[in-house]
């Protein structure tokens, strides 16, 4: 899996999810099914480059193109408390809750709503506070549902996590500008 060239100016992140509701004509109730599948995807905005910093970029997207997957993060601090050594505990778990160890004991805060981590290869969003008890086990809330079961004691990245992501579109144009400038956008989604 390939990192990025240089840092992007703008990541935008959004979250999606496949729910779909229907109404009956003759009650007018509704009826909703829970999410089929959730996933990230969003753009990246490259700032104004010249030539030799462009050319890394344009053969990046050349390389990847829509089936190579590469890791990207939200690039931004997490504002818990992340204080500790965290693992997951336990294996096989599933859907939007993440039973944790290795935080400092009683730690208030480890992480909070909005905060991201890394588990397997693939990003969450912390969507609750998680406190770690007497033991340093926190129960972390997170969207999207896991990706994997991930074994007890894989590790969960809290210091800059990324995920797997794909270019979304099989065009992906740039602009140059007299200067020699190139802006550069590209349309992203999770790879899954």
């Amino acid at each position: 899996m390939m990192d990025l060239p240089l840092g992007p100016e703008e990541v935008s992140l959004t979250f999606n999810r496949n729910v779909r509701r229907s109404r009956s004509p003759f009650t007018g109730r509704s009826q909703t099914q829970k999410p089929l599948n959730e996933w990230w995807e969003g753009e990246l905005r490259i700032a104004p480059l010249q030539d030799a910093e462009a050319a890394q970029w344009r053969a990046f997207v050349i390389r990847v193109g829509i089936t190579e997957a590469f890791r990207l993060g939200p690039y931004r601090e997490n504002r818990g408390s992340l204080s500790g050594t965290p693992e997951v505990s336990g294996a096989n778990q599933k859907g939007r809750k993440l039973l944790t160890s290795g935080w400092n004991s009683s730690a208030e805060g480890v992480l909070l709503p909005g905060d991201h981590i890394e588990v397997d290869e693939y990003l969450y969003m912390v969507t609750a506070v998680a406190d770690a008890d007497s033991s340093g086990v926190a129960e972390i809330r997170l969207w999207p549902r896991l990706r994997t079961r991930p074994q007890g004691g894989a590790p969960i990245t809290v210091d800059n996590p990324r995920g797997r992501f794909r270019l979304a579109e099989r065009e992906n144009p740039w602009e140059i500008r007299p200067g020699r400038f190139t802006d550069i956008r590209l349309s992203i989604r999770e790879a899954l």
